[in-house]
């Protein structure tokens, strides 16, 4: 009962937010040039005309698909990569330099590389840049949770020789668990944005050459537009997935409790 007015009270409260967001919105659009600050209606319009001709749903195809690619491959490497620096010390130290040197590098170095090396307008390029921002940030969750294993258990797992895969089961899998919810929703975020400035500057698909097109356009309504689509993805993300994993995972945890 509790919780289910919570949620109500928090709907409110979303609700009357947006109204405020749109109204101001709506009389600063009134102030300023369209091609400045496009109103609500007009941004709208374009969206559908976009939603409608199907223009959204081939670019979110493309985008996500990027996206799913390359951070799937920077969120398994990093699981990989932790549990052997976990494990060998010798792994440990060859690779912890390597890696905070990825992670200071800026992503438009990147971006700059991915060009250099695969191409502009080439699948590769966004899907390599997803990959190597967020391989760094997996990483550094992975590697706390992996800290955050109770020192009996290490120490009864170096008594026993244990496989690799017994060993990530066994041992690493329990302590891990909430560490990989926030690798996912702080990766995934990285990857969204990784891959939105990937193909805004060396791309001529998806949803970051979009947004391009329609800024050298002057289409600003149709940047809003773009940007909305983004917004509710991410919004979405977090929404149907994550707090539902988390909320099932806090259920499992109080019933184990009882």
């Amino acid at each position: 009962m509790q919780a289910h007015r919570n949620r109500l009270v928090s709907g409110a409260v979303f609700v009357c937010s947006a109204v405020v967001l749109l109204a101001a919105w709506h009389m600063a659009a009134k102030e300023l040039s369209p091609l400045i600050l496009p109103g609500p209606g007009a941004t709208w319009a374009r969206l559908m005309r976009l939603i409608t001709s199907g223009e959204v749903a081939r670019q979110l195809w493309i985008s996500l698909r990027r996206t799913v690619v390359g951070f799937a491959l920077a969120y398994f490497t990093a699981l990989l990569l932790g549990l052997s620096m976990h494990r060998q010390r010798f792994v440990r130290l060859l690779l912890q330099p390597w890696l905070m040197a990825v992670q200071m590098v800026p992503t438009v170095i990147w971006l700059i590389f991915a060009v250099l090396w695969f191409g502009i307008a080439r699948e590769k390029t966004p899907i390599f840049v997803v990959f190597i921002v967020c391989l760094p940030v997996v990483l550094v969750q992975i590697r706390e949770g992996l800290m955050a294993i109770p020192q009996e258990l290490v120490d009864l797992a170096a008594l026993e020789p244990m496989s690799f895969v017994s060993y990530a089961v066994n041992v690493a899998w329990p302590s891990l668990r909430p560490f990989l919810l926030s690798a996912a929703t702080l990766g995934f975020s990285f990857a969204w944005r990784s891959v939105v400035i990937a193909e805004f500057i060396g791309s001529n698909s998806g949803l970051g050459y979009q947004l391009s097109r329609s800024y050298h356009n002057l289409a600003t309504d149709e940047v809003f537009a773009w940007a909305l689509v983004l917004i509710v993805l991410m919004w979405l993300w977090q929404s149907l997935f994550v707090e539902r994993w988390r909320y099932g995972r806090e259920r499992t945890t109080t019933y184990r409790a009882l």
